[in-house]
């Protein structure tokens, strides 16, 4: 397991010192760097890259509200446009000191009352992922897991890493219990090492009151301006370690993982898929290198493959089942992708989303606006994979005309199911079965 240490630095102001913060720097792996606007100035910022540099650790940018008398802790409501410009006016100020500094900034993460609100308020949340996507869509969103900021950043395709904070305590809803509270703070650094080493095994978050809740957790932030914040982090960083995790920057997160990927893409592919032809074996397909890492982090076997591409190095019949999912509706040539389907397996799945479903044609009827489903599927229309728009109407007609190659495979048809009215429609090809809708009840 791979986990990074993150932590708030530049934070000059008369509210903070940075005295700790090359201490810090020596242990963290990432940096949260303040832009000026709660806190800092160039010459910290400066200064701050510096050691960073000589550290090895990775930079971000720490936005928050323009508000140095109250450190970024006072909730300001400012509408979209001035949320979008401040943002992006401190994700460039550090950029540029940055460059100068012949170093790049690798992430983002909100500060103070900015992060707690867009924790909070999707809205708020989705406007900030839209800003950094406007400055630099390879940034890596830095945000608390289970927030609003975590769905609102991976909907839009962003890269996520969500962090657990080492020495907050948090409310039974996953928030974090308000710093008026006395229980806010966790000040003993023996406290705060097991309460990470706690959640980081369990994958969950510790709460107050001894309720669990199941997250993801790809960072551990320490917050610079504790009065034991070395020693915090001291023992979070040697607790980790012990527990056989290991620690790196948030641009380098699983990058073994990767260089593994790309190793066995040297592998002359025909023995590699040979190797896992047995019975009861699955295999992966896909492009997308972070769907790729997560099925291989769980023991899955996979193959980076463009499917508009070819699936030649897989042999005839070399599978009981292929499925599709999901992905229908992206491919270039259907017609080519589904004989290879055949070609590879007795059975084949696919599922696409319905576009004629009743709530989609309302949404373009009613409001004008492009259709856009739920879930795993809820694009933009200006960020969205799709390249059509079919019906279930459509996927009939062209099963009526379309002819499997090469001709062993001919008499091979769909079977349709219901998803369960999500609009999402799953067919099932059986060889010599016919077209049969099994339910129809999605308009």
């Amino acid at each position: 397991m791979e986990i990074n240490i993150n932590c708030d630095l530049g934070e000059s102001s008369k509210l903070h010192s940075t005295e700790n913060d090359p201490l810090l720097l020596k242990i963290v792996n990432s940096a949260n760097i303040a832009c000026g606007y709660h806190a800092g100035d160039k010459p910290t910022m400066e200064k701050t890259i510096e050691i960073s540099k000589k550290n090895n650790v990775s930079i971000g940018a720490h936005p928050s509200f323009k508000d140095l008398e109250n450190f970024g802790r006072k909730r300001l409501n400012l509408p979209s446009n001035e949320i979008r410009k401040l943002i992006i006016n401190q994700i460039n100020i550090l950029a540029e000191i940055a460059q100068n500094k012949e170093m790049k900034v690798t992430h983002i993460k909100p500060h103070g009352a900015l992060n707690n609100m867009a924790c909070e308020d999707y809205d708020l949340a989705k406007i900030i992922s839209e800003s950094i996507i406007e400055v630099n869509k390879e940034l890596i969103f830095l945000v608390p897991t289970g927030s609003q900021m975590e769905k609102a950043g991976k909907k839009l395709g962003m890269k996520i890493a969500a962090e657990i904070f080492s020495d907050r305590n948090y409310e039974d809803n996953g928030n974090l219990v308000s710093r008026l509270k006395d229980n806010a703070m966790i000040t003993d650094p023996e406290i705060a090492k097991k309460h990470v080493i706690k959640m980081v095994e369990n994958q969950a978050l510790n709460c107050y009151s001894g309720k669990q809740i199941p997250c993801e957790i790809d960072s551990v932030c320490v917050h610079g301006d504790g009065k034991t914040a070395v020693n915090t982090a001291k023992q979070i960083k040697e607790g980790l370690i012990k527990s056989g995790v290991t620690l790196n920057t948030l641009d380098k997160m699983n990058q073994n993982v990767k260089n593994e990927l790309s190793n066995l893409e040297k592998i002359h592919r025909e023995d590699y898929i040979k190797n896992y032809n047995q019975e009861g074996s699955l295999l992966g397909i896909d492009n997308n290198l972070d769907e790729l890492l997560q099925a291989s982090q769980k023991g899955i076997p996979v193959l980076s493959l463009d499917l508009n591409s070819d699936l030649s190095i897989i042999g005839d019949k070399q599978f009981d089942t292929a499925i599709l999912s999901l992905t229908l509706q992206a491919i270039d040539n259907v017609e080519k992708i589904l004989n290879e389907m055949c070609r590879i397996a007795d059975k084949a799945i696919l599922s696409f989303p319905n576009f004629a479903y009743y709530p989609l044609r309302n949404m373009l009827y009613d409001e004008g606006r492009a259709p856009k489903s739920k879930g795993v599927l809820g694009y933009e229309w200006y960020n969205t994979p799709n390249k059509r728009y079919m019906s279930i109407v459509d996927f009939e007609e062209f099963c009526k005309n379309f002819e499997f190659k090469p001709n062993p495979f001919a008499k091979r048809a769909f079977m349709l199911l219901d998803s369960g009215g999500t609009g999402e429609i799953t067919f099932v090809q059986f060889k010599n079965f016919p077209l049969t809708k099994l339910t129809h009840k999605l308009t």
